[in-house]
């Protein structure tokens, strides 16, 4: 993802509506500009579809996004997500982003890279 990219990240508590807006976002930017929704939380899903897990409840969620930041540090949830990024786009022809479920404010130390990242905190009822 070119560093030009404009990002638009989320964090709130669970159940925070920061999905919902996210979503939303997308929905409605996607007329003019064509915006890719990726959650950090997906990293995790992943990993515990590996071991068998198809549907984690939150607690095992949590307890397995903590075990990764443990093994591999803070920011391994986002270093995943962009080498999925580059998968899915090795020509860095996606130019805007929206990253759900940042939860660890070490998360956000490789996004300052991009000059066009923005950080929403949501907290509704």
């Amino acid at each position: 993802m070119d560093a030009s990219a404009v990002i638009l990240g989320f964090t709130g508590r669970i159940g925070s509506g920061c999905s919902t807006i996210a979503k939303s976002i997308v929905k409605l930017a996607n007329e003019k500009h064509n915006y890719k929704y990726y959650k950090l939380s997906d990293v995790i899903r992943d990993e515990l579809k590996k071991v068998g897990n198809d549907n984690p409840t939150i607690p095992e969620m949590q307890d397995k996004g903590n075990e990764l930041r443990r093994k591999y540090g803070n920011g391994y949830l986002v270093a995943m997500l962009f080498k999925r990024i580059e998968n899915e786009d090795p020509n860095h022809k996606i130019t805007h982003v929206i990253i759900d479920g940042f939860k660890n404010p070490e998360e956000i130390t490789p996004m300052r890279f991009f000059r066009n990242f923005y950080l929403f905190s949501v907290d509704a009822d």
